[in-house]
């Protein structure tokens, strides 16, 4: 679904960063890591490091549906609708 969103508080959103930053740093061939780290940078607007995150955790876990379908939502809401259809 192109669009979706939700809201976290600023406090749970450097928590939910750092967690997850850990979780890259302590096993970084982690595609669920990667995509949950891409989700949150998405969240807060970091698009270019959303992208990285997403592409590290496709190329760990190609054909993961639920990191391609979190990275088609990436593209809808960048209104990428032909790359997002691909994915």
């Amino acid at each position: 679904m192109c669009g979706s969103r939700w809201s976290i508080s600023d406090r749970d959103r450097r928590t939910a960063l750092r967690k997850t930053g850990n979780a890259v740093a302590e096993d970084p061939d982690n595609p669920q890591a990667h995509n949950l780290m891409a989700l949150i940078y998405q969240r807060l607007g970091q698009d270019r490091l959303a992208e990285q995150h997403f592409r590290k955790a496709i190329g760990l876990g190609p054909g993961d549906p639920y990191i391609l379908n979190a990275y088609a939502s990436f593209l809808c809401d960048r209104r990428e609708f032909a790359q997002a259809r691909s994915q």
